[in-house]
């Protein structure tokens, strides 16, 4: 299903945050598809990542944005500004996020928003859980693009 109405938001919202890319920000490798089912814990402790097809070198806070949505999704009575908070003291504790960072967070959740949104619209999935369908892979291709693949 292309919806050309949809397609148009998608655009508007991506326009409204692609200024993150030239904000300075850190960049580093990122996992670019960081949710629950890509990493296996023991104990409250992460003991291994993967499904790394989708890594790539960008903003950090392109990962925070799309591990959001997972978690927003799983955790229905918490709202995504106290999401985005978990992630950030998480986040801190290993690596701190610079104070661009930390106020660039909810527009890095919104631009992970517009990938999936993307990813979905113009490949027509059938997936009932936006957050489990790869949309996150190549997050800036994505919501550059947004146009349906040939």
């Amino acid at each position: 299903m292309d919806d050309p109405t949809m397609r148009l938001r998608l655009q508007q919202v991506r326009d409204d945050v692609l200024h993150l890319y030239d904000a300075g920000l850190p960049v580093a490798n990122i996992h670019g598809d960081l949710w629950a089912s890509n990493v296996f814990a023991e104990n409250g402790r992460i003991t291994a990542v993967f499904d790394l097809e989708t890594t790539e070198k960008t903003l950090r806070v392109i990962d925070l944005g799309r591990t959001a949505i997972d978690l927003t999704l799983d955790m229905k009575r918490t709202s995504v500004p106290d999401v985005l908070e978990i992630l950030r003291d998480g986040y801190d504790e290993v690596d701190a996020l610079t104070h661009k960072e930390r106020d660039a967070l909810p527009d890095a959740f919104r631009l992970a928003t517009v990938a999936c949104s993307a990813w979905r619209t113009t490949r027509s999935t059938q997936c009932n859980t936006p957050s489990r369908c790869e949309c996150a892979n190549q997050p800036g291709s994505h919501v550059l693009r947004l146009e349906p693949r040939t």
